[in-house]
């Protein structure tokens, strides 16, 4: 008998998603030297500032707040950010959209602090329908976008988009008469630009104009973003628009939507997100970035629900892999991927979207190790968490056998933290490189005109029964996103000896259903081990 071990990524369906949510918005201001006396709305003038310190206007249907350098004007209960001028420039944001259409409306406003110093304010509403996107719609100067190092490029206009040819994803347009004839023939897509949820740290625009000004929307921490370091999701695309973005169902389908009862109370804080503004700006804000990720968690927060930093604790320890078949003794978990999520089963961690219950819900914190196994994870918000780990190289999840709780100014040292490594028998032949991503597979260019190319796989006898079946999965549209992973599924399957031959064996893995054009299946990583 020998077991074959298969990894499998997706099955891709179109979908829908909602969100419900408590939300509370909150604005800070701190203090700057040199301020420009006047702020303006919508490019008309509204307010001359005194000349120091942090300042406060409020009006009757707009706030405005200033340090000097950046001032900020929001609506009125609404909170939403209806202009951001930079010493003394026009207004950054587009204004052709109606102002209860720029952001979550809110419906209560009031002042947290306000002094030379500092100044916040906080915009509140119950949220029954809507989406977990908070766009800002940067001005059409700004041309030129980038996320990351290796993927920045100037970019098509929305014109571009309306005049081309919509795809089959409606996303998706191919730009037929671009303005900037160097794009004829491409495709635009906002999915073009997703990335990990553990590299989505900056991304933004710089204007065209001179002296340029970049524009940077910067996320220090991922604690409260739902699926985990490997979810992936939106950054800044054509509109301008840069999105901040915390929960989502892209790529990982209806499993990692956030639903609530009728009347049913969750409370979780997401952010503060920090804009970045700069002058004579290059596509490089990473200095700032790693700034603001150093800073966190922040002190100047007053909200009772963002937890400080001498308020959290950490946990540490070391990664060993027992893996019998490879070494006879454990061996450092290098490069891993190690976690504290709300407790739940070896992989929870990827659908954890809500978690009632617990005083502070549905926070995740995660680290890698060094090449000794070795981890800390800090400034861990108190609470009871089960200890996940991932490994590159190694197929499967891990989970601590006892449950960690994280107190104030606690230090949890994690021990016998060994993952032993699914296994059955030796590996008689592999496909793949056990990463959680199926870049390492070959997929065809296809024509400009379609996204992505079609499949058909097969397990055992077509004709036959199936020997094994998976039940419904995906429904997530990874692939028609351009993405190269989503949720991480694990199976094992035990492949009697009755069902080979001598000689040449034919094993079929075939998608029994599925419903449109993106219907296809990435795999990680397929192994055939013998007898043990």
């Amino acid at each position: 008998m020998g077991t074959l071990t298969v990894v499998r990524r997706r099955w891709n369906w179109l979908i829908s998603w909602w969100l419900v949510v408590v939300l509370e918005l909150s604005v800070s201001v701190t203090n700057s030297q040199n301020l420009f006396r006047q702020t303006t709305v919508d490019g008309h003038t509204q307010a001359d500032l005194p000349s120091l310190g942090v300042q406060l206007v409020q009006q009757a249907q707009h706030v405005v707040m200033s340090n000097g350098i950046v001032n900020i004007t929001l609506t009125v209960p609404g909170g939403a950010i209806t202009s951001i001028t930079y010493k003394g420039s026009e207004n950054l944001l587009q204004t052709q959209n109606k102002e209860d259409e720029r952001a979550i409306e809110g419906t209560s406003y009031k002042v947290i602090i306000r002094n030379e110093n500092q100044t916040e304010i906080s915009f509140t509403r119950t949220w029954k329908v809507g989406s977990s996107n908070v766009p800002l719609n940067v001005d059409k100067r700004f041309h030129y976008m980038a996320m990351s190092d290796e993927r920045q490029r100037f970019m098509p206009m929305p014109e571009d988009r309306k005049n081309g040819q919509v795809l089959q994803y409606k996303e998706a347009v191919l730009l037929t008469n671009p303005i900037n004839p160097d794009f004829k023939g491409e495709v635009d897509d906002k999915y073009l630009y997703s990335c990990d949820n553990k590299d989505n740290k900056v991304h933004g625009w710089v204007s065209s104009d001179r002296p340029s000004v970049g524009f940077w929307l910067i996320t220090p921490s991922n604690e409260f973003r739902t699926g985990g370091p490997l979810t992936q999701d939106l950054t800044s695309h054509v509109g301008p628009v840069t999105l901040a973005k915390f929960s989502t169902t892209h790529y990982a389908g209806e499993d990692l939507a956030i639903k609530f009862q009728t009347e049913e109370n969750w409370k979780k804080v997401i952010g503060p997100f920090f804009i970045y503004l700069n002058s004579n700006a290059s596509a490089n804000a990473n200095p700032s970035m790693q700034k603001e990720v150093n800073s966190w968690p922040y002190n100047f927060p007053l909200s009772k629900d963002f937890v400080k930093s001498n308020q959290r604790g950490a946990v540490r320890g070391q990664l060993l892999v027992q893996d019998r078949f490879i070494n006879k003794r454990a061996v450092p978990g290098a490069s891993a991927y190690v976690g504290l999520a709300p407790p739940g089963a070896a992989g929870s961690w990827q659908l954890e979207n809500k978690v009632l219950g617990f005083l502070y819900q549905g926070y995740q914190f995660w680290t890698q190790t060094d090449r000794n196994g070795s981890f800390l994870i800090k400034n861990v918000i108190p609470g009871n968490y089960s200890l996940f780990a991932w490994v590159p190289g190694i197929i499967g999840d891990y989970k601590h056998p006892s449950d960690i709780t994280i107190t104030p100014g606690s230090n949890v040292v994690a021990r016998n933290v060994v993952f032993e490594a699914p296994r059955k028998g030796p590996t008689l032949w592999e496909i793949g490189i056990p990463d959680r991503s199926a870049a390492e597979f070959f997929i065809p260019d296809p024509d400009p005109k379609y996204k992505i190319h079609q499949y058909k796989v097969r397990f055992n006898d077509p004709k036959s029964p199936p020997h094994f079946s998976t039940g419904p999965i995906g429904k997530d549209n990874a692939l028609a996103r351009h993405g190269i992973r989503g949720i991480y599924r694990f199976y094992s399957i035990r492949v009697a000896d009755t069902h080979l031959v001598v000689g040449r064996n034919t094993i079929f893995l075939t998608q029994a259903k599925a419903e449109g054009p993106f219907k296809e299946v990435m795999y990680d990583y397929i192994r055939l081990e013998g007898p043990a």
